[in-house]
């Protein structure tokens, strides 16, 4: 896994927007506003509040990311792979998560839970 110092987590849901700046592979701000149907401008007023925000890697993901992706020339991601990416790389112990967003519900499953979650699931 690839480690950068800093990295800004952009979620552009159908709610709000939400920040999260990750330093030394630590969780050290976050922010959340609800975006009133303007998710890019809310997005805009959001960004200057994180020094440097310019020079920062970023992921985005969320309902608006694509939209972001074309303006900014950056590459979305799925909500549910960088769910799981992140649950993986800090907190490895956890078998399962649920996401209760504004409009969708995501599941992850990790090795044997998984196999017994979906043995257990009938259709």
């Amino acid at each position: 896994m690839m480690h950068i110092h800093e990295m800004l987590g952009i979620d552009l849901g159908s709610i709000s927007v939400k920040l999260a700046l990750i330093e030394d592979g630590r969780l050290v701000r976050t922010m959340y506003r609800r975006h009133l149907g303007r998710p890019y401008e809310t997005l805009a007023v959001m960004l200057p509040s994180i020094p440097g925000w310019q020079k920062k890697t970023a992921c985005v993901t969320g309902s608006a990311a694509k939209g972001l992706g074309t303006l900014a020339g950056a590459r979305p991601v799925n909500e549910v792979v960088g769910l799981a990416a992140a649950i993986s790389a800090y907190h490895p112990e956890l078998g399962s998560v649920i996401e209760m967003a504004g409009r969708t519900r995501n599941s992850c499953f990790s090795g044997r839970t998984a196999e017994k979650a979906s043995s257990t699931i009938s259709p």
